[in-house]
């Protein structure tokens, strides 16, 4: 199971660095990353922007774009500026990155925190800003740790799983299910890319609650076309549909009919068809140990006979997922 959420965090892949300028204390003795490197573009955005990341601090800089003030400000240093000394000649981005990095590791520092540096899988630091940041760190005597990303990503899942919030995603408990029906996400919400949700367990009551909570904000980043509808307030509920003569759907899903009916998977059906169309990535969410649900038995052979391309994933895949919907 965490062997697909290491690999995903080891990624070495193009993508947008979220911004970062660290603005928090560092308590002694505690482990603070000093430098890391940017190719590795989903582990540091998680690293600064979730919120579920506890115990690991940084003092990692990043300006990216106009809404800083420091973006594209240059500080001066020897004549010029720290761009010459970073990369050679003077850059778009500004050096003043590098002022606010400088500082926050020295006070890291005298707080006598463990100062680590991360580097890619095979021990190199590959940008010019890494290699910069370490002879800082030479030149004023600081010691450090390296720390590969391999090694950087097995601490990582190990807060991220050990996080009350994951823990509650990963209980096995329907109960906690919030009774609300619930149709799927909007039309707008199922675009080229985006993954989408097409099966959950519901055995993980708070874990659905939090994807229906994700796909509808405002800004949507996960989309789903999970249908549910609680009970008899809801129209729908109780109804039983067919494609042709014949027995309704619930005997090809649960074997019999059921008071709850079908109408659900005719529904479900068509939202996943949208998104399928719409050029999402359809993601089906399997319990913890890789098993689904009777209902999503039923789903998974729709999308096989559809010839739908799709993934699966684990609850606790998805709980990444959701820490990457906050980012």
């Amino acid at each position: 199971m965490n062997q697909k959420i290491s690999d995903r965090l080891m990624e070495s892949c193009p993508g947008t660095l979220l911004h970062a300028v660290p603005n928090g204390s560092y308590d002694p003795g505690t482990e603070v990353i000093v430098s890391f490197p940017g190719v590795h573009t989903f582990a540091w955005n998680l690293l600064h922007r979730s919120k579920l990341v506890k115990g690991i601090s940084a003092t990692c800089t990043f300006i990216s774009d106009e809404t800083h003030p420091g973006y594209g400000k240059h500080d001066k240093y020897e004549g010029g500026c720290h761009c010459d000394h970073i990369y050679g000649k003077r850059d778009e981005f500004g050096c003043s990155w590098y002022t606010i990095w400088m500082e926050k590791t020295r006070q890291a520092a005298q707080n006598s925190c463990k100062l680590i540096v991360v580097t890619t899988r095979d021990g190199s630091l590959p940008g010019k800003g890494q290699n910069a940041e370490i002879r800082f760190l030479e030149r004023e005597g600081l010691r450090y740790s390296l720390m590969n990303i391999e090694d950087f990503a097995s601490k990582l899942i190990e807060v991220l799983l050990g996080h009350e919030e994951t823990r509650k995603i990963l209980e096995v408990n329907p109960e906690k299910s919030h009774r609300i029906s619930f149709y799927g996400s909007s039309d707008e919400a199922f675009s080229e890319g985006r993954v989408a949700i097409v099966s959950f367990p519901g055995v993980h009551g708070y874990g659905w609650n939090k994807l229906t909570e994700v796909s509808r904000a405002q800004e949507v980043s996960l989309a789903t076309s999970c249908v549910f509808l609680p009970d008899e307030k809801n129209p729908d509920y109780g109804i039983h549909d067919q494609d042709e003569p014949g027995p309704c759907h619930c005997y090809h899903l649960y074997g019999e009919a059921k008071a709850w009916g079908c109408r659900w998977y005719t529904i479900w059906m068509k939202q996943t068809c949208k998104a399928s169309l719409a050029g999402c990535k359809l993601v089906v969410v399997t319990k913890d140990d890789g098993s689904l649900g009777h209902s999503q038995e039923g789903e998974v052979r729709f999308l096989k006979s559809k010839a739908f391309p799709h993934e699966r994933v684990s609850t606790a895949e998805f709980a990444l997922m959701l820490l990457e919907c906050q980012c």
